[in-house]
């Protein structure tokens, strides 16, 4: 019964417009401002009475949800206060510390509510482990043994925790540890950029003695070659023309077939040895253009002849 007639009081006080500074300046705000104004202020009053409901049930954990609510809502010390009771009762005596020592910082104005706050965290405080949180620059969120934070100052269980700070730059984790009734301060930075390591140019390391020479041709030997083999083969044409004449006097002095036949073979084996001396000879002037004069090669040339024709072969490296 005391504690329903209580809640009934506090939410006259708080939707009542009781004279304290701070909600009479509330009030002002949601009678001259824009109807979003006193929307907020009616979800915060329905999140209140449904959380004053939860707490006269026995429904602590529910209760203090929907205090807080009303609190982020429309902030206000009473809602605060009526937070801090839930948390307590619902055993959970760190969030119920961090709340009361919230309420004592913000609205110091409020003089009855931070008495009762006050004195709830001296009687929860020496039981738990006060945290300070120190964050480097920036909006981070931050964690307590994966539970997400909304204050700088924390209360937790006595003992080792692990803090995770997130970052623009990326995360953050910090271990730390004390006993029931000490206070830490843990400070943490946004994790500095990685250096991209940029690998050193090659060195090139001169060479002793000069730079091997370029190809620049084909070897003078192999034009020489290919000018004697000309010439070679010229020789046998001129002499198989010869033989060929003097076989044409043969057959019109006796006009025979065998005769005509043999003058036959003679012409062939002429024209060919004349076909193979305009080959090398054309072969030879056109490399003469691509001869390194300057240069040596291994190249051989052999040149073959028969009764029914000649011929050549070229051997070695262009």
């Amino acid at each position: 019964m005391r504690d329903a007639a209580m809640l009934a009081a506090l939410v006259a006080l708080l939707w009542g417009g009781q004279a304290r500074a701070q909600e009479a300046s509330a009030d002002a705000e949601a009678e001259t401002g824009a109807p979003e104004a006193r929307g907020e202020r009616s979800a915060a009053a329905r999140a209140y009475d449904r959380g004053a409901t939860a707490y006269r049930g026995g429904q602590y954990d529910r209760a203090a949800s929907l205090f807080e609510t009303a609190y982020r809502i429309a902030p206000n010390p009473t809602v605060l206060l009526q937070a801090v009771r839930a948390h307590e009762r619902s055993g959970q005596p760190g969030r119920a510390a961090t709340l009361a020592e919230l309420l004592v910082r913000t609205f110091p104005e409020a003089t009855g509510t931070v008495a009762e706050a006050q004195e709830l965290l001296g009687t929860l405080a020496p039981g738990l482990l006060r945290v300070t949180l120190e964050p480097g620059e920036g909006s981070p969120a931050w964690e307590i043994d994966a539970v997400a934070q909304d204050e700088l100052v924390t209360y937790v269980a006595p003992g080792a925790h692990v803090l995770q700070v997130t970052y623009d730059e990326g995360v953050v984790r910090e271990r730390f540890t004390g006993r029931a009734g000490e206070s830490v301060a843990v400070e943490t930075a946004p994790p500095a950029e990685e250096l991209v390591a940029v690998e050193p140019e090659p060195e090139v390391t001169p060479m002793d003695g000069p730079a091997p020479a370029e190809d620049g041709g084909v070897s003078p030997w192999l034009f020489g070659t290919l000018v004697g083999a000309t010439a070679i083969a010229g020789g046998f044409a001129i002499a198989f023309g010869v033989d060929a004449q003097a076989n044409v006097d043969d057959y019109e002095a006796n006009p025979t077939r065998e005769a005509y036949e043999a003058g036959r073979d003679r012409e062939r084996r002429t024209n060919a040895l004349i076909g193979v001396t305009g080959g090398l000879a054309l072969t030879a002037l056109i490399t003469a253009f691509f001869t390194d004069w300057g240069g040596d090669d291994d190249t051989s040339v052999s040149v073959t002849a028969s009764g029914t024709g000649a011929g050549f072969v070229v051997r070695g490296t262009l």
